[in-house]
């Protein structure tokens, strides 16, 4: 048997795989922005849970037990790339929250945005981080970025013209966070955003 506790939350299934357990784990991942504490309980030879093992479910999950990932704020390095003989574009993002570190990666096929070459590659990189943050209920995110029209666009002091820029311009609009930008140099040895750069251009095959 396992227990799903979140903030007062309780359910239990007898398979954490079943279909309407795995919809209530997102829906409590979603809702409260951290992952539910799982317990899980072992029968006795007579098939019968201990009744002790009953107290837990009076258990309140506090705010102090549960980390609220929504207090959190994470700080992700973005790069695009293009491979010219693939005609494939990239995009990367290394994301440090507190003293974790995770990447993000991937490859755009779709002509109409490889058009944009690089570019595109810097724009997904971005909304893959908002949506990592939006999945993890994080209320802030600060882009460390090299290529200008990042901010701009989300600005408005660059005109969004192009159907992606204008989706980009307004994904990010519409994200129900914080998202503060600061400018990197480009090559300049920033440890983090030479990393970045290497792993956009891997995911286009260069």
């Amino acid at each position: 048997m396992f227990i799903y506790i979140i903030k007062n939350k309780i359910a239990f299934y007898d398979d954490p795989e079943d279909y309407t357990a795995k919809k209530l784990y997102k829906k409590l991942l979603k809702e409260y922005g951290c992952e539910p504490v799982i317990i899980k309980l072992e029968p006795d030879e007579n098939n019968e849970y201990e009744e002790e093992s009953t107290d837990i479910f009076n258990k309140k999950a506090e705010s102090e037990d549960v980390p609220d990932a929504r207090n959190e704020t994470i700080t992700a390095y973005t790069d695009g790339s293009y491979n010219v003989k693939t005609g494939i574009a990239g995009y990367a993002a290394i994301i440090m929250a507190g003293d974790k570190e995770e990447t993000l990666s991937g490859s755009i096929t779709d002509p109409e945005l490889t058009s944009m070459r690089n570019v595109a590659g810097e724009l997904q990189a971005v909304l893959s981080v908002i949506e990592y943050a939006q999945q993890k209920g994080i209320k802030k995110a600060v882009i460390c970025y090299d290529y200008e029209g990042i901010e701009k666009w989300y600005t408005g002091e660059w005109k969004a013209k192009k159907a992606f820029t204008q989706s980009y311009r307004n994904r990010l609009h519409l994200a129900d966070m914080q998202i503060e930008f600061q400018k990197v140099k480009a090559h300049s040895g920033i440890d983090l955003n030479e990393r970045v750069d290497k792993l956009a251009k891997s995911a286009c095959g260069m």
